[in-house]
C-alpha cells in the first residue's frame, strides 16, 4: 500500500474515531432515556474511563448499575472513586443512595453524614447536595446541609429563604418564622419578600407566635422591618388600631411621605373598619400636609369612610349627614382650588351629590367645574362626562347624555372608557324602546376587551332577542323598559309600579315575567330590603332555572349572605351550586374561589356561624326595607 492511502486511512479513522467518542454521550443519553441501561452502562463506564473527574457520567453510571440492580457493584465503584476523590461529598451521597436501595439504613445515614460534612466548607456544593436530598424528599438533611454552612459562615444569608421553605414542608412554623426573621435581621431590604412568604405560608393560627418572636427581636433589635411585620400581623387580624402605631413609628423616624399608611388606611377602608381608616387618613392629611402625593388621595377615601359610616347609620338622619358631609367637602376643594390635583376628589362629590342626594342641579355645576379644569387626565376627563351624560339621562335629558357618552366613545376607541361610554349610549337606545340599534351596539360589545362589559352587552343583546317576537308588538318590551329606567332615575315605586301593571297584563308563561322578577329582586337589594330580595331571587331560581337570569340570581343570593348579612355558611352552598350546576356562567369561577375561601376559613375555624341571621328566602321575614322616592 503506497504511503498517501495509509496516512489517508490513519487520518480518517481517526476522525472517524473522534466522532465517534463525541456522539458516545448523547448515545448513552438516548438509551438511557430508552431504559437500555445495559447498552447506556457500558457507554458511560467508557467515559468514566476517559474522564473520570466528570461529575455527570459518573452518576449516570450509577444509575444505571442502580436500575440493573447491581449495587455490590456500584458500592465498590463508589469506593474506587472515594480513594481517588475522598473529598468530594457526591461519592459519599450516591453511596448512601444505594445502601438505601439495600434497605440498609444505618450505612445510608452513615454515608449522608459524610458528605454533609465534606460538603460544609463550599458554599457551591452545599446548595447542590441540599437541593439533591430535597428532590429526594430528604428535608431533614437538606435542612442539615444548610445548617452546616450557617454555623461556619454567620453572615451568609443565602440559605435562609430556602431553609425556611424546608420548614414549612416539615410543618415546622416556628423553625420557619426564624429563618424569615434571620433573613430579614441580616437583609431589611428583604421585608416585601418576607411578607409575601408569610401572607402565602404562614397559617392564621401561627400569627401569635409570630407576633412573639418578632417582639422579642425588637428588644433586641432597632430595624424597621421589624415594625413592618409586626403591622402585618395586626392587619391579618383587622387590628388596625394597632397596625396604625407601628407604621406610624416608622414613617415619623424615617420622614416618609405617607405610603405605608395610606395603603394601610385603604385596607382598613376594604375591611369595613371605617374609623380606623378616617383615623389614618386623617393622620396623612394633617402631617404630611399637600406636598405629600397622597394628600389628595387620602381626602377620597376619607371622603368614602364617612360616607360609609353614614350609610351604615340611622336611615332617618342620612339625608342630613351627607348633605353636611358634601358641603364640608366642597368648602375644602373650594379652598384648595379646582386644579387637576383636586379634580377626582370634586368628581366624587358630584357622585354622592346625584346619587345619594339626587341634587342634580348641585352636581351638574360640580362636574362642569371639574371638566373645565385645565391640564386634567384624558380618563379623569372622559369619567367625569361619562358621570354627567348619567345625571343627564337621570333628569331626562337624553340628548345631552348621548352627546356626552359620544364625545368620550370618540376620544377612547379602542380602551375602556370608550367601551363603557358605547354600552350607555346602547343602554340609553334601549331605555327608550329602539330595540333594534341598542342590539346591534350590545353585538358589537360583546368582544370588548372589558369582560364585565362583554358579559353585560351579551345580557342585553340575549335579552333583547328574547322579547322582541314574542308579541304582535313590542310594547310589553317598551313598558319593561320604562321601568327599567325609572329604576336607574332611582325613581323605585314608580318603577315598582309599572313592574306590577306590566304582571297583570301579560300570561303566567310569558317569557319577562323572570326579567321582571329579577328587576324587582335588584329595586329590593339596591333599597336594602334583603329579605324582600332574598326571596324574589329564590323564587326566580325555583320558577325559572333555565333561565338567563338564574345564575344571576344566585350568585346575588349568596353575595347578599356573604357580604351584607354576615351568613358565609349559606353562602358557601350557593356558590357551590353555581359553579357545579351553572359551570358555563361567567359567575363560576369567582364562586369557586369564594367557596374554597369561605371553606378554608371554616376549617381554621376563623368563622363563628352567626344565630341572628335571615332565614332561607320564604321563611319569615325581617323588619320591611322601605323603598326609596325621587
Amino acid at each position: 500500500m503506497k504511503l498517501p492511502y495509509i496516512i489517508f486511512f490513519v487520518v480518517f479513522f481517526a476522525c472517524f474515531g473522534t466522532v465517534l467518542i463525541s456522539q458516545n454521550p448523547q448515545l448513552a443519553i438516548h438509551y438511557y432515556n430508552r431504559g437500555e441501561y445495559e447498552k447506556a452502562g457500558s457507554i458511560f463506564e467508557e467515559l468514566v474511563k476517559k474522564e473520570p473527574r466528570h461529575p455527570f457520567y459518573f452518576e449516570k453510571l450509577m444509575d444505571c448499575l442502580t436500575q440493573l440492580r447491581e449495587y455490590d457493584t456500584a458500592i465498590k465503584r463508589i469506593d474506587d472513586r472515594i480513594q481517588a476523590m475522598p473529598a468530594n461529598p457526591m461519592n459519599y451521597f450516591l453511596k448512601g443512595n444505594i445502601y438505601e436501595l439495600q434497605n440498609n439504613k444505618e450505612e445510608a445515614e452513615k454515608s449522608f453524614l459524610a458528605a454533609i460534612e465534606k460538603a460544609s466548607g463550599d458554599v457551591a456544593m452545599v446548595s447542590k447536595l441540599a437541593q439533591d436530598f430535597q428532590e429526594r424528599g430528604k428535608f431533614e438533611l437538606a435542612l442539615a446541609t444548610y445548617q452546616e454552612i450557617l454555623d461556619t459562615e454567620k453572615t451568609n444569608s443565602s440559605f435562609l429563604f430556602p431553609m425556611a421553605s424546608l420548614h414549612y414542608r416539615l410543618g415546622q412554623y416556628g423553625p420557619m418564622i426564624d429563618r424569615y426573621l434571620d433573613a430579614l435581621e441580616m437583609r431589611p431590604e428583604s421585608a416585601n419578600f418576607v411578607l409575601n412568604y408569610f401572607q402565602r405560608y404562614l397559617p392564621d393560627d401561627h400569627l401569635d407566635t409570630l407576633e412573639t418572636k418578632v417582639l422579642e427581636r425588637l428588644q433586641k433589635s432597632s430595624i424597621d422591618a421589624f415594625n413592618e411585620v409586626l403591622a402585618w400581623t395586626y392587619i391579618q387580624r383587622d387590628d388596625f388600631s394597632m397596625a396604625y402605631r407601628q407604621l406610624r413609628s416608622i414613617d415619623k423616624r424615617k420622614n416618609e411621605n405617607g405610603f405605608r399608611l395610606f395603603k394601610l388606611g385603604n385596607d382598613a377602608l376594604a375591611a369595613d373598619e371605617y374609623k380606623d381608616a378616617e383615623r389614618i387618613f386623617n393622620y396623612i392629611i394633617a402631617d404630611k400636609g399637600p406636598q405629600s402625593p397622597y394628600y389628595f388621595d387620602s381626602h377620597k377615601s376619607l371622603l368614602k369612610a364617612k360616607l360609609a359610616q353614614i350609610q351604615s347609620g340611622n336611615d332617618s338622619t342620612q339625608r342630613t349627614l351627607q348633605h353636611e358631609l358634601t358641603s364640608n367637602y366642597l368648602v375644602l376643594v373650594d379652598s384648595l382650588g379646582y386644579t387637576r390635583f383636586s379634580a377626582s376628589l370634586a368628581k366624587d362629590i358630584a357622585e354622592i351629590q346625584a346619587f345619594n342626594l339626587h341634587d342634580y342641579t348641585a352636581a351638574v355645576e360640580t362636574l362642569e367645574k371639574v371638566i373645565s379644569i385645565n391640564g386634567i387626565s384624558n380618563n379623569l376627563l372622559s369619567q367625569s362626562k361619562l358621570l354627567l351624560g348619567d345625571i343627564y339621562l337621570s333628569i331626562g335629558e337624553r340628548w345631552e347624555a348621548t352627546l356626552l357618552y359620544s364625545q368620550v366613545d370618540k376620544a377612547h376607541k379602542e380602551d375602556r372608557i370608550g367601551q363603557m361610554a358605547r354600552f350607555k349610549n346602547a343602554k340609553l337606545s334601549y331605555y327608550m324602546g329602539e330595540f333594534d340599534w341598542a342590539q346591534k351596539q350590545f353585538d358589537i360589545l360583546k368582544s370588548a376587551t372589558s369582560r364585565l362589559i362583554a358579559n353585560d352587552a351579551i345580557d342585553m343583546s340575549v335579552f333583547i332577542i328574547d322579547n322582541m317576537g314574542l308579541d304582535t308588538t313590542d310594547q310589553n318590551l317598551k313598558n319593561y323598559a320604562r321601568a327599567d329606567f325609572l329604576h336607574f332615575q332611582n325613581r323605585d315605586q314608580e318603577s315598582l309600579a309599572a313592574l306590577d301593571s306590566l304582571k297583570n297584563r301579560l300570561d303566567s308563561l310569558h317569557n319577562l315575567r323572570d326579567d321582571i322578577s329579577f328587576l324587582e329582586a335588584r329595586i329590593y337589594e339596591d333599597n336594602r330590603a334583603y329579605d324582600k330580595a332574598l326571596s324574589q331571587y329564590a323564587l326566580l331560581c325555583k320558577s325559572y332555572p333555565d333561565g338567563i337570569w338564574a345564575d344571576n340570581a344566585l350568585y346575588a343570593m349568596a353575595h347578599l349572605y356573604d357580604q351584607k348579612l354576615n351568613s358565609p355558611l349559606k353562602a358557601k352552598d350557593i356558590y357551590e351550586k353555581i359553579f357545579l350546576e351553572y359551570s358555563n356562567s361567567t359567575f363560576a369561577v369567582n364562586a369557586r374561589k369564594r367557596f374554597r375561601e369561605i371553606k378554608a376559613l371554616f376549617e381554621n375555624d376563623e368563622i363563628t356561624p352567626k344565630t341572628n341571621i335571615p332565614g332561607n328566602p320564604g321563611e319569615e321575614s325581617l323588619e320591611k326595607g322601605e323603598i326609596r322616592e325621587n
